[in-house]
């Protein structure tokens, strides 16, 4: 708890000096594996779940932003193999990095780097992620109110997942993935 409060603390002290903004942040996300059902004889269907996150945003010159933060995000994917369904269902950490370009009031747009982990991911029985992950992130925000955002982002993976597949008769394959997702939420600035 201690260690918590002192970085709550650290964090307020260094965006007052360097003019920072805090925010929070949630909203759904929508997972997208995006591995070869073809070779693996699956299919996969996701749906749309929560993330939540907060961190900083501060001006540069006098229209980019530059945004840090951390997000948790939860993952919902069905994984259909003939006639059993079983679900891929854990979460990721990110820490995003974006460089915003703000041209009007209400508006901003921006791109960026996200590394991220994935935890608690070994539920589904024959198919789990074993990797860190480097994504690029696209991410376009409305402000219809002074203080609240409305922002829809894209996520793509550079480094491919290590996917494990294991058969009915325990063989494993290692198959690649690029795994992405659409994330649509609210955020409010301090």
């Amino acid at each position: 708890m201690k260690r918590l409060l002192l970085t709550g603390m650290c964090m307020l002290w260094l965006s007052y000096n360097i003019g920072a903004q805090a925010f929070v942040r949630a909203g759904m996300v929508t997972f997208q594996p995006n591995v070869d059902e073809v070779i693996l004889n699956v299919t996969t269907r996701s749906f749309p779940s929560y993330y939540i996150g907060g961190g900083l945003e501060a001006k540069i010159l006098k229209i980019f932003l530059l945004e840090i933060g951390a997000n948790y995000y939860d993952i919902n994917v069905d994984v259909e193999s003939g006639s059993a369904t079983e679900k891929l269902d854990g979460a990721m950490v990110g820490l995003p990095v974006l460089l915003k370009i703000n041209p009007v009031k209400y508006f901003n747009a921006g791109v960026g780097l996200m590394p991220s982990t994935f935890i608690n991911s070994n539920t589904l029985e024959n198919l789990y992620y074993k990797k860190y992950n480097v994504s690029g992130t696209a991410k376009i925000e409305v402000k219809p109110i002074r203080q609240i955002s409305i922002e829809l982002a894209y996520t793509l993976g550079f480094i491919p997942s290590e996917v494990v597949w294991r058969d009915s008769q325990g063989a494993e394959e290692i198959l690649k993935s690029n795994q992405s997702f659409y994330n649509l939420g609210l955020k409010y600035n301090f």
